[in-house]
C-alpha cells in the first residue's frame, strides 16, 4: 500500500520512489482514499480523517494504472461473512466508510480518477496536452488558515483536469516575517510544503499590499485563474477578504477568480 507508513516511520511511497530511481520496477496498490488530491472529498463522504496519502503526480508517473473494482453490495456481503474483519461486525471507527452510500461515492471517485488518467494519456499521445498547458496558468493564494490545504488540493486537481501549470503563492510582510507569529509562519510553511509535494511551483513574495503583489505576479506569469480560500468567520477578517477580492478584481479584470469556502 503506497499510502502506508513503515515500522520505522517512513512513508512507503518515498521508499518506492527510491527504488524507481535505481530503475527497479515496482508493483504497488493505493486506495482511492489515499490520494492526496481527493482527501477533502473522501473526508466529506466518510466523515473520517485521512492521515496518510500519496501525491497525485505519483499516479501520473506510473507506467500502468490498473483499476480494481468490486461491487458495493458484494463487498458488504464479504464483511457480513467475516471475510474482511476478524468478526462480522464493522469496527466503530470505520462505520462511516463501510456503508452503501459511502462506498458507492468512493467507487465513483475511483472511476473518475481512472478515467481522468486515461484521458490525460490520450491527450498526451495526440500532442494536445502541451498545447493546452500553454493556455492556462493557475495560481493559488496560500496563507496560514487551515483551509489553505483544501484550496491547494483543489488547485492541483483543477490543473490536472485543465492541463495547466500551477503556482502556490504566499505573501509575507518582509523577509523577517515581521508581525507574523511563529505558529502562523509554521502553518504557512506547512501549506507550502504540501504544495511542493503536489508539484506546484511555490513562491514567497514580500510586501504589505497583498492584492497588488498578487496582481503583479499574475500579470508577469500570465495567470488566467486565481484560487482563494474564504473563511466563515465574521468581523475584520471578512472585511479584509472582501476588500482583497475587490482589489484583485479591479487590478486584474481578466482574471477568473475561484473562491473556495472553508468547511464550517
Amino acid at each position: 500500500d503506497l499510502a502506508a507508513v513503515t515500522a520505522d516511520g517512513r512513508l512507503r511511497w518515498e521508499e518506492v520512489e527510491a527504488l524507481r530511481d535505481q530503475d527497479i520496477h515496482v508493483l504497488a496498490t493505493v486506495d482511492v482514499s489515499g490520494v492526496e488530491g481527493l482527501k477533502d472529498a473522501v473526508e466529506g463522504i466518510t466523515g473520517l480523517e485521512v492521515s496518510n496519502t500519496v501525491p497525485d503526480w505519483l499516479l501520473d508517473e506510473a507506467e500502468e494504472l490498473i483499476f480494481v473494482d468490486v461491487a458495493t453490495r458484494a463487498l458488504l456481503n464479504r464483511v457480513r461473512r467475516g471475510a474482511v474483519f476478524s468478526g462480522t461486525e464493522i469496527p466503530e471507527d470505520l462505520r462511516g466508510l463501510f456503508n452503501e452510500g459511502s462506498l458507492e461515492a468512493l467507487r465513483e471517485l475511483a472511476m473518475r480518477l481512472a478515467a481522468d488518467r486515461v484521458q490525460d494519456r490520450l491527450a498526451a499521445l495526440e500532442g494536445s496536452r502541451s498545447a493546452l498547458a500553454g493556455k492556462e496558468t493557475i495560481m493559488v493564494a496560500v496563507d496560514a488558515r487551515p483551509g489553505s490545504a483544501r484550496v491547494i488540493r483543489r488547485a492541483r486537481r483543477l490543473a490536472d483536469r485543465m492541463g495547466a501549470s500551477c503556482f502556490a503563492v504566499h505573501v509575507a510582510p518582509d523577509e523577517d516575517w515581521t508581525g507574523v507569529s511563529l505558529e502562523e509562519r509554521a502553518r504557512a510553511q506547512e501549506h507550502l510544503d504540501l504544495a511542493r509535494i503536489l508539484h506546484l511551483e511555490t513562491r514567497i513574495l514580500y510586501g504589505s499590499h497583498v492584492a497588488r503583489i498578487l496582481a503583479d505576479f499574475a500579470t508577469r506569469h500570465r495567470v488566467t485563474r486565481l484560487l482563494l480560500g474564504r473563511s466563515h468567520k465574521t468581523g475584520w477578517r471578512e472585511f479584509f477578504q472582501r476588500s482583497l477580492l475587490e482589489q484583485i478584481i479591479r487590478l486584474c479584470p481578466w482574471l477568473d477568480l475561484v473562491v473556495i469556502s472553508e468547511r464550517s
